[in-house]
């Protein structure tokens, strides 16, 4: 019986998780195509290079891609009904 439960709350943890990375993904995937314009010409016109577009976007984009599964995570613990213990939570930023 609390076999089946277990499998359930990681399947469930899973499912979150990956949603929630594949979420971001895609709509960072979608903005390149929309920007690659706007990028192409402010590099023909010399303002900069493609390096520190990149360099900067990611620089951006850091604090989503760790808050977001974060929030996912802890949000998905409370909701299967898992102990409140810290290392529960933070735990997962080790693995």
């Amino acid at each position: 019986m609390k076999l089946g439960k277990y499998l359930r709350t990681f399947g469930c943890h899973f499912i979150g998780i990956a949603c929630s990375f594949g979420a971001f993904f895609l709509i960072n995937a979608m903005a390149i195509p929309l920007e690659a314009v706007i990028i192409r010409k402010e590099i023909g016109n010399g303002w900069y290079s493609v390096l520190p577009y990149y360099y900067s976007k990611i620089l951006v984009d850091i604090p989503v891609i760790i808050v977001s599964p974060l929030l996912a995570t802890v949000s998905l613990l409370v909701l299967t009904g898992l102990p409140y213990t810290p290392i529960r939570y933070f735990g997962i930023l080790w693995y």
